[in-house]
């Protein structure tokens, strides 16, 4: 069964069944905190699935995903919020905060604790053993290894929000801020190059079938082709008002998680286009998303099943992270 999980501002984990037909059918919600909710991660531990999840008062929760229920509460696992989770390897999480530290996780117990910053700690991901890289609010990247920070890469201008290892090539890795740059890194050399991907904020990239995506405050979801040692933007999507807070790729589509607490399930083997509520424009050039259909929150009625888009009840809700298991 695959399984979505979003987390929101409305202090609500919501677990969605992935459907054959990209639907998403809702199992449950999960109300166990009490503050918003900036983070989520699946783990299996003791061949139990489990979910992570992080909030704006610095606790860090962990429940049953498919039960509801809630099974250890680390309270005060950071000083501030906890803006990431991700998994390591031998089933371990990382997290990260606004206090600039970092952790690794053994269920809930702290294997290790890296001061990374002394601003925000926006990501932190396992590069190999022993060795990670964290996105600061210092405009830098940071490689940790036991003994501390062994590597800085500088090259934004402000607040670096996400990174993503390229999976063809473990040398390389990508970076995002809100300078609305996308820089490529070599880990043994540097700065590789850095292009203007978007107006505004980047809050997220990802990899989507050997292409790239980033997602922005300019509402546009932009696809990245990286070749001859460059990215090539190979298409778009523009949500109009809605800016991406954050998507994930699976098999034969994306989703993308709107500020307005939607979520847009796009087919990879679609066109990117442009939409808007009530209006609908496409691109002239043969871009890689198609255009999006409304559908509300109660799964039922499909007459499409190529696309959709999902819409919460409350417009106050933003979905701010999306993960997925298999």
């Amino acid at each position: 069964m695959k399984l979505v999980a979003t987390c929101s501002r409305d202090k609500i984990i919501k677990i969605w069944q992935l459907q054959d037909s990209n639907a998403l059918k809702l199992l449950s919600s999960i109300k166990i905190h009490t503050s918003y909710i900036n983070s989520i991660c699946f783990c299996i531990v003791n061949q139990q699935l489990i979910l992570y999840s992080g909030d704006s008062e610095g606790n860090i929760l962990i429940s049953d995903p498919l039960a509801g229920n809630l099974i250890k509460y680390i309270k005060k696992a950071h000083s501030d919020n906890v803006c990431c989770l991700n998994r390591a390897s031998g089933n371990r999480i990382l997290s990260s905060s606004w206090d600039g530290h970092g952790k690794l996780w053994k269920f809930d117990e702290v294997e290790q604790e890296f001061m990374v910053s002394t601003l925000p700690c926006w990501d932190l991901m396992e590069y190999g053993p022993d060795f990670y890289l964290a996105a600061c609010g210092d405009g830098t990247v940071k490689m940790i290894g036991l003994d501390g920070v062994c590597r800085v890469f500088s090259g934004h201008k402000c607040c670096v929000r996400k990174l993503v290892i390229l999976g063809s090539n473990r040398d390389l890795f990508f970076s995002v801020g809100n300078d609305g740059l996308i820089c490529c890194w070599n880990v043994q050399s540097g700065l590789v190059f850095a292009i203007q991907g978007h107006t505004s904020y980047i809050y997220s990239i990802f990899e989507s079938c050997n292409y790239l995506v980033t997602v922005s405050e300019d509402c546009m979801a932009k696809l990245w082709k990286f070749e001859n040692s460059n990215l090539h933007l190979a298409g778009f999507v523009s949500l109009c008002e809605d800016s991406i807070w954050d998507g994930i790729f699976f098999s034969d589509a994306t989703i993308l998680a709107g500020s307005s607490g939607k979520l847009w399930i796009i087919p990879s083997t679609s066109r990117f286009g442009t939409y808007c509520d009530g209006d609908q424009q496409l691109s002239e050039s043969k871009l890689m998303f198609c255009l999006p259909k409304i559908f509300n929150a109660a799964p039922k009625g499909y007459t499409d099943n190529t696309s959709c888009l999902l819409k919460e009840r409350s417009n106050a809700c933003k979905v701010l992270f999306v993960q997925i298991y298999f």
